[in-house]
């Protein structure tokens, strides 16, 4: 089965707005089409966005906890991180570190992403939420 990690903002717009690639990225995982793999610093970092006081009018806070506990309890845990060079902002070098270090076949990014200027980082794809919808959508 495929494994990919999702950015952070991919999975947030995914659960608070039910149209678009983003979405469709994150009901592909709920339904078991794909394995989401991310590191235990990526789930405190949902966790935080999707408690944020200005987001509550967009999610109900049983919803929100029961996504938080899936994540949790469905995805796959990376631990380990290759460094990454030539990309300047921490984060980002650290997903791109975690996606090689894991093997996971794609890394799957928001539209205006900077990651889009590494389409392919060793065996890691890199595409957008939309691109990985239509491709899930084809196999």
């Amino acid at each position: 089965m495929r494994r990919a990690i999702v950015d952070t903002d991919v999975l947030a717009m995914g659960f608070l707005d039910a149209r678009g690639g983003a979405a469709r990225v994150v009901d592909a995982w709920l339904a078991g089409h794909f394995v989401l793999c991310c590191a235990s610093a990526q789930l405190s970092e949902v966790a935080a966005v999707l408690k944020r006081a200005e987001l509550a009018a967009f999610a109900e806070p049983m919803r929100v906890e029961q996504f938080l506990f899936d994540l949790e309890r469905r995805s796959e845990r990376l631990t380990r991180m290759r460094l990454i060079e030539g990309v300047e902002d921490p984060a980002s070098r650290a997903l791109l570190g975690l996606a090689v270090a894991g093997e996971v076949d794609v890394l799957v990014v928001g539209e205006g992403s900077a990651f889009r200027d590494f389409p392919v980082l060793g065996e890691v794809k890199v595409r957008t939420a939309r691109e990985f919808a239509v491709r899930l959508a084809a196999s």
